[in-house]
């Protein structure tokens, strides 16, 4: 149960992080002289990382409410790509304001919470499936 809130809520969250993050961009572009190209990479990164994230997220639900250990184990795989992206966006980008690192603060937050309780669940969903 405790998996199923954590991603119900970073569902929620990823929607407010990526809307800011577009806000972000927009203000970057017209605040900063931002290399055009950087710039539309690193748009179609957050649209991506989005889709990457909304992928996670169905995953996750899916086998945690059909007690899949293999699904589990697939969504945390999916997570650590989910945990480099915003690492990308936490440090790599070409401006990286106060803002972008509380947000992705954030989202390694729910990830590592997500990580945590996706292991113990993967576990006990393989434990009883032996028996």
């Amino acid at each position: 149960m405790p998996f199923q809130v954590a991603i119900y809520f970073n569902r929620f969250y990823t929607m407010l992080w990526f809307v800011s993050n577009l806000a972000l961009f927009y203000y970057k572009s017209q605040a900063f002289p931002y290399p055009a190209f950087s710039f539309v990479v690193e748009v179609l990164m957050v649209f991506a990382f989005f889709g990457l994230d909304l992928v996670r997220f169905s995953i996750s639900s899916y086998a945690n409410r059909q007690l899949k250990w293999v699904g589990m184990i697939f969504a945390l795989i999916m997570s650590l790509g989910a945990f480099l992206a915003y690492f990308y966006f936490f440090a790599l980008q070409v401006y990286v304001l106060f803002l972008d690192r509380w947000l992705n603060i954030f989202q390694f937050m729910f990830i590592i919470v997500e990580g945590i309780f996706g292991v113990l669940a993967a576990i006990l969903f393989f434990i009883m499936e032996k028996y």
